[in-house]
């Protein structure tokens, strides 16, 4: 189903040759905004999907026509995928958070994954919560082997927060190291940095 924009994930082989083609979209604007890859050869992909969005796994059909996993959230919603080397869901988890949420970076880590992005009002992943005024916050968010959030850490940034060219990031094995642009106040561990008005 076509919207703003849909998205999609492939794999080329080293002669250039495409061995397949992977989509997700629905009536908003689909982006397929993160792309990493696992110790097992496993594509990991972090997608900002809006509105309802259908994902165009195989489940082991070579046709790839099966769209299955209808997902329906809030205005931008985070959404993580595993897909092995036939382009087929390994597993996929959507992150509702009310206000709304964008994927900058999703890397493996030994014993899972770190999720990178921004939110705008509340943000809950699983039984981790917090309470954001700002737009486009940034947050780390650490999953485990299966997806499932086990750790959250955000900035609470004011009206403005981060601009929309984003954040960078580099995942390392003890630490994770984030760049981006803000606007009005930023406060995290208890400081506060004014920002432009």
């Amino acid at each position: 189903e076509l919207g703003t924009s849909d998205a999609f994930v492939a794999r080329i082989d080293a002669s250039g040759q495409w061995q397949w083609v992977r989509k997700a979209g629905g009536a908003g604007q689909d982006r397929a905004t993160s792309l990493d890859q696992d110790e097992d050869g496993n594509a990991v992909v972090g997608w900002t999907m809006g509105n309802t969005t259908y994902f165009d796994w195989t489940h082991g059909d070579p046709t790839g026509r099966d769209f299955t996993t209808a997902l329906e959230y809030a205005p931008y919603s985070a959404v993580v995928s595993v897909v092995d080397r036939n382009g087929d869901d390994v597993q996929t988890e959507q992150f509702v958070i009310p206000g709304g949420a964008m994927v900058d970076r999703l890397s493996p880590t030994d014993d899972g994954y770190v999720m990178v992005g921004r939110y705008w009002g509340d943000v809950s992943l699983g039984s981790h919560a917090l309470t954001g005024r700002g737009f486009f916050a940034p947050f780390v968010a650490r999953l485990d082997s299966a997806l499932q959030p086990i750790g959250l850490s955000a900035v609470d940034a004011d009206v403005g927060g981060v601009l929309d060219d984003g954040l960078h990031a580099w995942v390392g094995r003890e630490q994770t190291v984030i760049t981006g642009s803000f606007r009005g106040p930023m406060t995290y561990d208890g400081n506060t940095h004014p920002g432009s008005d």
